[in-house]
């Protein structure tokens, strides 16, 4: 009895090793099979891949030929067609040829959420006086958001340079500057109206800046240092302009290495 329960037993083990390895085997001969099929797959879109485009899409080519700014960059640089420069405008020409506006205009974009096109009608207007940089400080201390045409403040100053026209509004009138009080939105009127104010405070106080920046904001002395260190800022800028635009024929015409050898003969070329 114990001999037939054991080899019942060792019957059972071979069968389960058996069925292991069938199934081993069925797993190897699945595997590559989903192999085969992936080369197979493959190859086929290797070889449809030089296919052809349809006759009259080629005839549609060859009848009307891309522009030059449509061509590949092989086929546009075998050709000998020449590239017409797209024309700058005038203006824009002239603010890039000078570098003290473009520092000054960087700076104003770097502060500020306006466009680069009202920053540049607010630089052109302030360099028409010649308190530039200190019409631009004010500005810049003045309005909200930096550089904003439409600001508005609680005591109803408006505009760039915050004017109030329920003081000034009478004396600009006079002066014939404004002749009603919408007028102060635009960028040179505002500019303008600014400019008579602070030099009317200027002349008043002979020429001391912070009394009449004091006076400008109507007490306010911290307002006036703040003002005072934007100008300093504004220095520094037209110095780096300066810099930029420094010629270098101020330079001898000669390296100086040169110029010493002729004076002192033992110095090595």
């Amino acid at each position: 009895m114990k001999n037939a329960k054991a080899q019942r037993q060792v019957s059972c083990s071979t069968l389960a090793k058996e069925d292991l390895q069938v199934g081993k085997f069925l797993k190897l001969g699945t595997l590559v099979a989903c192999l085969l099929t992936a080369l197979s797959v493959s190859h086929f879109f290797l070889q449809n891949r030089s296919i052809q485009e349809p006759k009259i899409w080629q005839s549609n080519l060859q009848e009307t030929p891309l522009p030059h700014y449509e061509r590949p960059f092989g086929e546009m640089s075998n050709t000998t067609e020449s590239l017409t420069p797209i024309p700058i405008p005038e203006n824009l020409r002239q603010s890039q040829a000078d570098p003290l506006k473009q520092v000054y205009l960087n700076w104003m974009q770097s502060v500020s959420r306006q466009d680069r096109v009202i920053l540049e009608m607010i630089y052109d207007e302030t360099s028409k006086y010649p308190l530039r940089d200190l019409l631009l400080a004010i500005i810049y201390r003045e309005s909200w958001p930096k550089f904003n045409p439409w600001s508005y403040s609680k005591a109803q100053a408006m505009c760039l340079m915050q004017v109030n026209p329920k003081v000034w509004l009478p004396t600009l009138k006079k002066e014939g500057l404004v002749t009603q009080r919408e007028e102060l939105w635009r960028i040179d009127t505002c500019i303008k109206a600014g400019h008579f104010i602070i030099t009317h405070y200027l002349d008043k106080y002979h020429g001391d800046l912070k009394k009449a920046l004091t006076a400008y904001v109507g007490g306010d002395t911290r307002y006036a240092d703040n003002v005072m260190h934007t100008l300093r800022q504004l220095a520094v800028l037209r110095m780096v302009a300066e810099l930029q635009t420094a010629s270098l024929s101020v330079l001898p015409p000669f390296p100086l290495h040169k110029q010493y050898s002729e004076q002192n003969s033992d110095y090595p070329e």
